[in-house]
């Protein structure tokens, strides 16, 4: 079994030779009994200085709530996952 470190939940460098279509993701998903959940996912591109950004909460009732940005910049290698950006409105 792989050894796991801190570092892992980081974002990395990609390997030489990889291309552009190299990529990484983070996702975690939850959801109750009653049928609500939430699930989160960022792809990040580094080599196109893109990364997507998305969040969905669905309640019980069927509605659900969707917050997606595709235009944010890569995160620092080695950084935590964080991104400031303006209020929606």
């Amino acid at each position: 079994m792989p050894t796991v470190s801190p570092d892992d939940e980081r974002s990395h460098d990609p390997d030489p030779g990889t291309g552009r279509t190299w990529c990484e993701t983070w996702w975690f998903e939850v959801a109750s009994g009653n049928g609500a959940g939430i699930a989160v996912r960022v792809v990040s591109w580094p080599s196109q200085a893109r990364t997507w950004y998305w969040a969905h909460v669905a309640l019980a009732d069927g509605t659900c709530v969707a917050v997606r940005d595709h235009d944010l910049p890569p995160p620092e290698a080695g950084r935590l996952l964080i991104w400031r950006r303006p209020a929606l409105g």
